[in-house]
């Protein structure tokens, strides 16, 4: 047993490279098994099924399939019927765009739209070219070719995109401001109207579809990688633009508010993450620091000594909420209101809690909304089975049928543009469908909701949006007994005095505020207790201990600029709170923080090792670090059975760190894609990111930083 006694203070010294839990063999091995698979899937879909047809087609299927029954289409997102589009039978027969077709498309913005994004696709100015609006041209072999028999090529490697959903064509619209290199606000109409073409067979048909291509494969490939790249950043840009449900409606009302905007134009992907870098990474920031010296400046001024606002804007608002809830603590008081509270938690266990009170009309909306669903995934198969209808060309005629049915009702009528977008076979069948709906259950929802929904009561979402609010006003009704004891403020006057002042402490929760965890809101068995906000905002413990006694008579600007340009902080609390590593400058920049603190930030704040005699030494095969001292009841590294030592750790600095943290930043800003990409990695190779295996050293930024209020 000595040989594995425990040994808590031995010093050792290691360096060299880091052990990790999955080597560079075993993610190799694992990313050589996926691109076996990924190429076995790719074959496999090459194999005919007849008819012309590949089982391509059926992947395709499916990923429409899957897109168009999901909750509220929210797989879409991933855009793979779109990715894999140009791979199917469709969008690989021949077609052709005669003289006259080009001349109809001509005479429309959709088409005129159009034809100029294929110009610049072909790098011809194809819309004043002569041979080509006087013999048109075919897509024939997976290439663009000027007449019907000619062999002058446009474009040497094409394909197709179809967007038989009509839906917004993000990619597309992505793709085509890559390809122009900035904003390009016709893609909407020029990738949702159905565009005439004259088939194998010779017969007229329409569909709405993009090209995409290049004259090389490489072209052609790198133009779909930046499409699609330019395609996630604008994700993020909608979102922080204001395209969020319920929020954006909110926001819209509030004076000053509805002014502003976090996002950007549209533009390609690189010149979007560069706009938005510069305006939430520089403008964001810089308006945050006007505010702080404005409020430091109200805070030192004599003006507001005898004001609420003496410590402050922040804390003037700050101390009028907390005397509001005071007040309302003792009005309670006064007319007996926390009896009643107590009384009703007695009897109601549960029903004095108003995020439990929540619940229910939360509930009850979401139940509404999944009868909506439901009543779309029925309506959307049996167009499929009866009518033989396509996933995408059923949802279609769903989302028509209510526009049709809402018109009926008197309502706004459909309007014009979305007509062109449907082929006279759809538009019958929505019509036919919305004259049944008419003289039923869901002609009379819709027309509540037209009522009761203004502007919002038409279109694919009103049923579950009648729906929805109806049940969410029952669940209303259903807890309105118990809102009285739930406005009752849960402390009485004087605990809530002893909360302010900080003479008692509040408790923090496991899981409190996870909206997506099975802890409850307020969260579960405290694991502190710690002073409330308003004392410790008040006394300003956190900036006294980062900046001193007298941090008072440091103004915002003069923070920012020693946080960033000097190490005077650093050296402050050397002792005191030992880094190892100095950050440099810009290292909490927003998005492409990473990359701009290790070229910029480290020209202006080099990085900088403290206490290196602590935990650094030259041994006999280089640099050798003190390894970490041992945990109580932790076994120190073996050797002699075959462990290996931790061995050097490393800095931020590092290209692989510097890669790994911005790709992780990257994959945050777009969303769902992004966590899926991670999740995909990680089953591949064991680690979701880049370099986050290895040990590294902690630097000072974290004294000051807004990760440390975390």
């Amino acid at each position: 047993m000595a040989n594995f006694a425990i040994q808590a203070n031995r010093d050792r010294w290691s360096g060299g490279d880091q052990p990790v839990r999955y080597s560079a063999y075993e993610q190799s091995s694992g990313l050589i098994k996926f691109l076996v698979g990924v190429n076995t899937i790719a074959g496999i879909g090459a194999i005919p099924t007849g008819e012309k047809g590949r089982v391509w087609d059926y992947y395709l299927r499916a990923f429409r399939a899957i897109e168009e029954y999901s909750p509220g289409q929210i797989l879409r997102t991933f855009e793979l019927s779109r990715i894999f589009g140009p791979l199917e039978t469709a969008a690989k027969t021949s077609r052709f765009y005669s003289p006259e077709l080009l001349a109809e498309l001509g005479g429309t913005r959709e088409g005129r739209a159009w034809i100029d994004y294929l110009s610049k696709l072909t790098g011809r100015n194809l819309s004043s070219e002569e041979a080509f609006l006087t013999q048109g041209f075919r897509f024939e072999g997976g290439r663009l070719l000027l007449g019907q028999t000619g062999n002058e090529v446009l474009l040497r490697h094409a394909g197709i995109i179809r967007n038989l959903s009509l839906s917004d064509p993000r990619l597309q619209a992505s793709y085509a401001r890559s390809l122009f290199g900035g904003p390009w606000g016709a893609a909407r109409g020029a990738f949702t109207a159905r565009i005439p073409f004259i088939g194998e067979t010779g017969e007229r048909l329409a569909e709405a579809h993009m090209f995409v291509g290049g004259q090389t494969r490489r072209q052609a490939a790198m133009r779909s990688l930046f499409g699609y790249g330019t395609s996630l950043i604008e994700r993020f840009n909608r979102l922080v633009r204001g395209d969020i449900p319920v929020v954006s409606s909110v926001l819209k009302h509030i004076p000053i508010l509805n002014r502003f905007s976090f996002g950007v134009t549209p533009s390609s992907g690189l010149k979007t993450l560069g706009k938005l870098t510069l305006k939430l990474g520089v403008g964001l920031p810089a308006a945050l620091l006007a505010y702080q010296q404005l409020d430091y400046f109200v805070r030192r001024s004599q003006l507001f000594d005898q004001t609420v606002f003496g410590e402050g804007i922040t804390a003037g608002f700050a101390t009028m909420w907390t005397r509001g809830q005071v007040a309302l603590s003792q009005v309670a008081e006064t007319l007996g209101g926390h009896r009643y509270r107590e009384w009703q938690e007695e009897i109601a266990p549960g029903s004095t809690s108003l995020t439990r009170l929540a619940a229910f009309p939360i509930i009850g909306g979401l139940g509404g909304i999944g009868i909506g669903y439901a009543h779309r995934i029925a309506s959307q198969l049996s167009s499929q089975l009866t009518d033989k209808l396509v996933s995408q060309e059923a949802s279609v005629v769903y989302s028509a049928a209510q526009q049709f049915l809402v018109e009926k009702l008197g309502g706004q009528q459909v309007e014009t543009e979305f007509l062109r977008t449907l082929s006279p076979a759809m538009r019958e069948l929505a019509e036919s469908r919305a004259e049944k709906w008419a003289s039923g259950t869901v002609g009379k929802l819709v027309s509540i909701g037209k009522r009761m929904l203004p502007g919002k009561g038409r279109g694919p979402g009103t049923l579950g949006r009648v729906l929805g609010l109806g049940f969410a006003l029952g669940g209303v009704l259903t807890v309105l007994p118990f809102i009285h004891g739930a406005l009752v403020p849960s402390e009485r006057p004087e605990e809530l005095r002893k909360i302010y002042s900080g003479e008692k402490e509040v408790p923090i929760r496991r899981g409190r505020h996870w909206m997506f965890g099975r802890s409850k809101w307020e969260g579960e068995r405290p694991l502190a207790h710690v002073p409330h906000w308003y004392p410790m905002m008040i006394s300003r413990a956190r900036e006294k201990a980062i900046w001193g006694e007298n941090e008072e008579e440091i103004s915002p600007v003069e923070k920012w600029w020693i946080e960033n340009f000097t190490y005077d902080l650093e050296k402050a609390h050397y002792r005191t709170r030992p880094y190892p590593i100095t950050s440099p400058a810009f290292h909490e920049m927003p998005i492409l923080g990473p990359l701009v603190s290790s070229t910029i930030g480290e020209w202006v704040k080099p990085r900088m090792y403290m206490h290196s005699e602590e935990f650094m030494r030259q041994g006999e095969e280089g640099t050798e670090y003190r390894d970490m001292p041992l945990r109580w009841g932790q076994m120190a590294v073996q050797e002699e059975l075959g462990e290996l030592p931790p061995g050097a750790p490393v800095t931020r600095a590092d290209v692989k760190q510097v890669i790994g943290e911005q790709l992780y930043n990257l994959q945050q800003v777009i969303g769902l894609p992004g966590f899926m990409m991670s999740s995909i990695k990680e089953a591949i190779t064991g680690t979701p990111g880049i370099g986050d295996e290895e040990m590294r050293l902690a630097e000072a930024g974290t004294i000051y930083g807004y990760k440390r209020k975390y």
